[in-house]
């Protein structure tokens, strides 16, 4: 039975196909005469074709089947846990980007020039790395050198003498 479904679609098939290579599109009427003579010999009470017809696939469709995916569970230990940032760490990071040009001295109180503006000996600014907010502390500002806080943590830099850095006092 199954090869008499099969042959039966590749003849309709074909009879389209070739049909539709002469005129690229069968009339209308010549596909309603066509679908009638497969329902003609095909007779849809018999059981056994009943149980096939789910098993035959559409002609006329395109898209590729569905494959089949085996899920083969393990256990796996759960991913560590991120690592920690130091403070030391984000500091490190963060210094270079802060390069200030030169340091002026207003009041007694060193102030650090920076492409963006002044940043006054005892201020704060407020960087993100690592996903987290960090408030970092800018003290100790000399002629030579500042030191960047980050709660205890401290990381002193220094100004390299021949860098061209000038220092102004008021």
């Amino acid at each position: 039975m199954k090869a008499f479904v099969s042959i039966l679609t590749f003849f309709l098939l074909t009879s389209i196909v070739a049909e539709a290579a002469a005129d690229r599109v069968v009339a209308r009427t010549k596909r309603i005469n066509m679908l009638k003579n497969a329902q003609e010999q095909i007779d849809i009470s018999d059981p056994a074709l009943l149980e096939e017809l789910p098993q035959v696939r559409y002609p006329f469709e395109f898209a590729p089947e569905a494959e089949k995916v085996v899920v083969v569970q393990t256990e796996t230990a759960a991913p560590p846990p991120p690592k920690e940032i130091t403070k030391d760490e984000v500091l490190e990071r963060i210094a270079p980007s802060l390069n200030p040009s030169g340091i002026i001295f207003k009041e007694g109180k060193g102030v650090l020039i920076l492409p963006k503006g002044l940043l006054p000996d005892g201020s704060a600014i407020k960087v993100n790395y690592g996903g987290k907010p960090y408030l970092i502390k800018v003290t100790d500002v000399t002629s030579d050198s500042y030191t960047l806080r980050l709660d205890e943590t401290s990381l002193v830099r220094q100004f390299d003498a021949g860098s061209g850095r000038g220092v102004t006092r008021d």
